[in-house]
């Protein structure tokens, strides 16, 4: 019986995304709120929906902001949509930040100011945004030893809190050696951060900060599979 009713939920849930997915703008807007509880209701039930009434809801969602109920429903999607795409993590998920990632390496220094490298690896862990802790360590990493950082098939959790990492680097000055060299100080410049098949655990309510709100529309606009961090801060 129990079983049952959980498949009448999903397909319940899963009818609702595909009917919100074709109205109209207006409508659309109006009724976030009970998009967003049909969204978790198809991630709690395990429910996918064909990727065309993902695209049509993302595409909605991104002409949507600003709406009542915008931040918790582009949450609840954006949780649902990876979750759907990436295999589970599993209950007990240790903290990325309670170990040190796979090291960086140095691949070429062309010439004694420039370098090219390997990014620092965290996998099968959870990062969360807005944790005093995790941005500590993870802006110690990138201004110390690991000026770039991949996270691979990790769970990233946010709950609308400040966000401190440092995104993006122009011409840091790092020591690194290769090989029995001895150090050199080498600029790095980039984005930081990236995500590849990672499981976005997003709850937004109240509204984020302004670097919450620009990570939740980028990744909103562009999706969960492959992306680089990148924010402004305020002015």
């Amino acid at each position: 019986m129990r079983g049952d009713i959980d498949t009448i939920k999903g397909d319940l849930a899963k009818q609702a995304l595909t009917n919100h997915a074709s109205l109209p703008l207006s409508d659309f807007k109006a009724t976030l709120p009970d998009l967003g509880s049909a969204i978790a209701t198809a991630k709690q039930q395990g429910a996918k929906v064909a990727p065309g009434v993902l695209n049509d809801l993302q595409q909605r969602l991104v002409a949507a902001e600003g709406a009542p109920g915008f931040w918790p429903t582009a949450a609840e999607f954006i949780s649902y949509r990876s979750s759907s795409a990436v295999p589970a993590l599993g209950v007990n998920v240790p903290d990325c930040t309670d170990r040190e990632p796979t090291p960086m390496k140095i691949t070429a220094v062309p010439t004694p100011t420039t370098a090219s490298v390997s990014s620092s690896t965290y996998e099968n862990c959870r990062l969360t945004l807005d944790s005093a802790k995790d941005n500590a360590k993870i802006n110690f990493l990138i201004t110390h030893t690991a000026p770039f950082l991949t996270f691979e098939h990790c769970l990233i959790v946010y709950r609308a809190g400040s966000i401190n990492l440092i995104v993006a680097l122009n011409k840091f000055p790092l020591a690194v050696r290769v090989g029995d060299r001895p150090k050199q100080v080498v600029p790095f410049s980039g984005n930081t951060l990236h995500f590849e098949n990672c499981i976005f655990d997003f709850s937004l309510s109240p509204a984020p900060p302004q670097q919450g709100q620009q990570i939740t529309e980028l990744l909103l606009s562009h999706g969960t599979a492959s992306v680089d961090i990148s924010i402004q801060k305020p002015s």
